[in-house]
């Protein structure tokens, strides 16, 4: 669930309290709701893997997005970059992000290219293409 207020947040969902990967997700989704267009469409793909959210303009995906608050955890980087690998695959979509806290870098994954950049460059950066 996400809520249009990032403050009813952990009111409504009491089991997300602390969890601010959870609100820090719920950010991104309020962003891309305000620069959604008719045409655009706001999903989530599950695979053998997942990706928060894929983006599609016109039916076609544009971006497919990740969301965690921080990958210093193997685990997590694991998980963050084979989610947004599968999505990437089974959509065709090569405009991939992984959305973190602070930090920032360049992810070569076999011939992908993902981008990991903090929300605040995102939030400034961030239009629907």
């Amino acid at each position: 669930y996400y809520c249009i207020d990032c403050g009813l947040y952990p009111t409504l969902l009491a089991s997300t309290r602390g969890d601010f990967g959870k609100l820090l997700e719920n950010v991104v989704f309020i962003h891309l709701r305000r620069l959604q267009t008719l045409s655009d469409t706001i999903n989530y793909y599950k695979g053998t893997h997942e990706c928060d959210f894929v983006v599609s303009r016109c039916g076609e995906v544009s971006q497919l997005i990740q969301v965690t608050w921080d990958m210093r955890d193997n685990e997590t980087r694991h998980r963050e970059i084979v989610g947004i690998a599968e999505a990437s695959v089974a959509t065709g979509c090569k405009a991939l992000t992984i959305i973190t806290h602070d930090e920032e870098a360049f992810i070569r994954q076999g011939e992908l290219e993902i981008n990991v950049m903090p929300a605040w460059r995102w939030l400034i950066e961030c239009s629907i293409s």
